[in-house]
């Protein structure tokens, strides 16, 4: 069989064909490995600066899970001042009442003492 060569096909030794290797091809191949260096540099950077991220991210939900247990504190010792404010506001009313039942009673008092001391001036000037 007789073998075709085309423009670009060089005749190896052992009489077959083959290719040869061209200055733009190593070029070609050269540029291919940098290329892939270049990208897992940078696939290593990224994940760097992924770490770094989920880092800031962990950091960042850390202080949101405290503020948030300090807004719970917070809001249950606002619940215990209200609860306490609001015994206070019903024993003072308590206090209220008594003290109004008591000037009812006063009143009364003076009013039956007036009708007394008028009877016994009544009385003194028979």
């Amino acid at each position: 069989m007789v073998s075709r060569l085309r423009g670009n096909d060089v005749k190896s030794e052992g009489g077959t064909r083959g290719r040869s290797t061209s200055p733009i091809q190593w070029v070609t191949a050269i540029c291919v490995l940098a290329a892939c260096v270049l990208l897992g540099a940078a696939s290593a950077h990224a994940q760097t600066g992924d770490n770094q991220r989920s880092s800031e991210e962990a950091q960042a939900k850390q202080k949101l899970d405290d503020v948030r247990a300090e807004i719970r504190r917070i809001t249950e010792a606002q619940k215990q001042i209200a609860a306490q404010k609001n015994d206070t506001t019903e024993a003072l009313r308590a206090q209220e009442l008594k003290i109004s039942a008591t000037a009812k009673e006063v009143r009364a008092l003076d009013r039956k003492l007036e009708g007394q001391q008028a009877r016994l001036a009544q009385l003194v000037k028979q």
